[in-house]
């Protein structure tokens, strides 16, 4: 119904669903020739550009898991990553291909090489995507010294833009912008609720998605209506001269650090009518909590929230067992959204995803976050921080055995 409508906007770049539709489906067809998929994993190595949509959609498409690189990472992130991949065919672009490691897997450019891939017979691709089979694999800082691939699957991207449609719904009349990085997991909400409700899907230029001016510009002149920024970058803006009522949008969404009341509240008075305060780690498909309302006189500080709709929050002590409200305790997540555990990292994988102790289905588990918070008489959650040395930079996790490691 909205085949000429625009999907996806880069500066003067308009792609409409229609054609989105039609490149994806011409890649799906490319990559299915090539081996892909169910449970075969497709390395997506990109710049912020309409490639790196049609990529995504294509490779899920075919069938097979996507694995979002950042092509400004070191090249020994990059290797390593590929290395324990594994991938059976990697997407790039012609300005990120050279950054790329010497691999054994096939290597598709989708600027230089699309002629080559729309070129090829049309096949008609039924779907067969089943609710727990993969759908990407992003990397973390790992402890170890390597980098972290969690596994995530149909069910809780589902999961995860179904309650978001529900509780923020968007529509045709919005613009949502993108600007995470694309190895970040908040990407993968960033990229799908836009398009599953016939909104556009605003990119930020490649390289400028931390200039304050150039965003506000951005947001006045798309009309962005919906976008998350870690808590570092909405200090930024909030700063910003430029900020004027025609970059007001109506939902800003922010999480991944601690948000401080004062940031709250001049983010509403200056960005925003609504400020969301979002709470999840990567092993849990982007979001397990947010906060509802504005803060209360019993609030310290920004709380964390309720659970999700299907995810389950637990607070437990160094043992185990549930502890009482206003206890501290680590935060244990449980529900749809948990992801499968880390590729090929079997003993991680056991340390971090555990038997659901209070389920009566043996095979649930739960995630065990490593985040300390204490439930407070509202049942909202507060974060206090962390029971081991993980630390957040700007919004991402940095293992310092990775560091050392480096």
């Amino acid at each position: 119904q909205r085949r000429e409508s625009v999907s996806v906007v880069l500066e003067g770049v308009h792609l409409s669903y229609g054609e989105l539709g039609r490149r994806a489906q011409a890649l799906a067809g490319y990559l299915r020739r090539r081996g892909v998929g169910a449970e075969r994993l497709v390395a997506l190595c990109v710049e912020r550009s309409p490639e790196m949509v049609v990529g995504t959609l294509g490779i899920l498409r075919a069938g097979g898991a996507y694995v979002p690189l950042d092509p400004d990472q070191p090249r020994e992130r990059l290797r390593l990553m590929l290395e324990e991949a594994s991938p059976a065919w990697i997407l790039s672009q012609s300005s990120s291909v050279g950054r790329l490691p010497a691999v054994s897997a096939g290597v598709t450019c989708l600027d230089r090489d699309w002629q080559e891939v729309a070129s090829e017979p049309s096949v008609v691709l039924e779907s067969s995507v089943e609710p727990g089979q993969l759908a990407y694999v992003i990397y973390t800082s790992g402890s170890t010294g390597r980098p972290k691939g969690v596994m995530a699957t149909h069910r809780s991207i589902s999961n995860h833009l179904r309650w978001r449609q529900l509780l923020h719904p968007l529509g045709p009349a919005d613009a949502f912008l993108q600007q995470a990085p694309f190895s970040f997991e908040m990407s993968v909400w960033e990229i799908f609720a836009p398009l599953i409700s016939g909104a556009r899907l605003v990119l930020a230029r490649p390289g400028e998605h931390r200039d304050s001016a150039y965003l506000v510009e951005v947001l006045a002149r798309e009309k962005v209506t919906a976008l998350r920024f870690a808590p570092s970058m909405l200090q930024v803006m909030v700063e910003e001269p430029g900020l004027s009522p025609a970059s007001r949008v109506r939902h800003v969404f922010t999480g991944a650090e601690p948000l401080s009341l004062d940031l709250w509240s001049r983010s509403e008075a200056v960005l925003s009518d609504r400020v969301h305060h979002l709470y999840g780690p990567t092993e849990t498909c982007v979001a397990a909590s947010l906060f509802v309302g504005e803060p209360r006189p019993w609030h310290p500080k920004m709380p964390i929230g309720r659970a999700l709709a299907g995810s389950q929050l637990y607070v437990v002590d160094g043992f185990g067992a549930l502890v009482a409200p206003g206890v501290l305790g680590e935060l244990w997540i449980g529900g749809v959204g948990v992801a499968r555990g880390y590729r090929e990292s079997p003993a991680q994988t056991a340390d971090r995803f555990v038997a659901h102790p209070w389920s009566g289905d043996a095979g649930r588990r739960l995630y065990r976050t490593g985040d300390r918070v204490r439930a407070l008489s509202d049942g909202n959650l507060e974060f206090i921080g962390r029971v081991d040395y993980q630390l957040k930079i700007r919004g991402f996790r940095v293992e310092p055995g990775e560091v050392a490691g480096v």
